[in-house]
């Protein structure tokens, strides 16, 4: 047959040369072309080109590196950032003064100036953004006091020295609602400035308590007296001794407890002090 006079030919001229095929593809080949005339032969030859060109692959394959996996992005594709120093960002309102945001969050006006970058803390631009370190969540600011009586309230107890400031934690999550000004049993408290006794009288944790309605929607409380000197309804000049020093109600030493209380809600005292560093005497 003409598949044995090939096979014998191709044998008979194995001959080295630039084209000659290794032992190995030969022999195939050899058996590939013996079979090729049939139809079973086409299909051995179909098998066998497949498992050569399989070991090829497989003797000539590099070995594979480690695949490495890159970093799943965060959210929106960005990079995940460096977590800040503790702290919140408060926005500057109108009427807002940096002295009244850093009492209010109970942080150094020096330090808040200068973490801020600002070289002069009486000027401070509507809507500029503040970093409050140390703070853990915004608070609201008390704006400008207004014209008139609140801006000239007297410190009630002369002499006597700040103990706790207005928004300071009281445990769960109730704030203080006023000042603690130090003083000795039976030193004078005296009224913050002009107006009318609405109270006068024992009120629970506050103890033996006076409250002046002054102009503005503007009241002053002041709580823990040993002493009330006033009564209900009795009109009272700026600087009159309305209470002595106590430590009555809920109070584990003698001070006077001051509020002052806008539209009958507790906001800080200290922006509606005639010389705010009274506070240090």
């Amino acid at each position: 047959m003409a598949g044995n006079r090939t096979r014998r030919a191709i044998l008979a001229s194995r001959k080295p040369g630039p084209y000659s095929l290794d032992m190995e593809t030969s022999g195939f080949l050899s058996v590939v072309v013996s079979v090729g005339s049939c139809r079973t032969g086409r299909a051995i030859l179909a098998i066998g080109l497949v498992a050569m060109l399989v070991g090829c692959a497989s003797r000539g394959r590099a070995p594979q590196s480690p695949v490495s996996i890159p970093a799943q992005p965060t959210d929106e594709g960005k990079p995940s950032a460096r977590s800040s120093p503790e702290g919140v960002h408060h926005v500057v309102q109108r009427g807002q003064t940096l002295w009244r945001i850093a009492h209010t969050y109970g942080v150094g006006l020096d330090a808040l100036a200068r973490v801020n970058g600002i070289t002069d803390p009486t000027r401070l631009e509507v809507g500029r953004r503040l970093f409050i370190p140390g703070a853990t969540t915004v608070r609201e600011v008390p704006l400008a006091a207004p014209a008139g009586v609140a801006a000239r309230l007297t410190w009630p107890v002369r002499g006597g020295a700040l103990m706790s400031r207005f928004g300071v934690p009281r445990g769960g999550n109730r704030r203080h609602t006023g000042i603690d000004i130090d003083g000795e049993t039976g030193d004078p408290v005296l009224a913050a400035h002009d107006g009318r006794v609405v109270y006068s009288g024992s009120s629970g944790d506050y103890g033996k308590t006076v409250i002046v309605e002054h102009k503005a929607e503007l009241r002053t409380l002041y709580a823990h007296n040993a002493v009330l000197l006033v009564r209900e309804g009795e009109r009272v000049k700026r600087g009159q001794h309305i209470a002595r020093v106590g430590r009555t109600g809920n109070a584990s030493g003698d001070h006077c407890h001051f509020e002052v209380r806008r539209k009958n809600v507790p906001v800080d005292p200290m922006p509606y002090f005639a010389r705010n560093d009274e506070a240090t005497q």
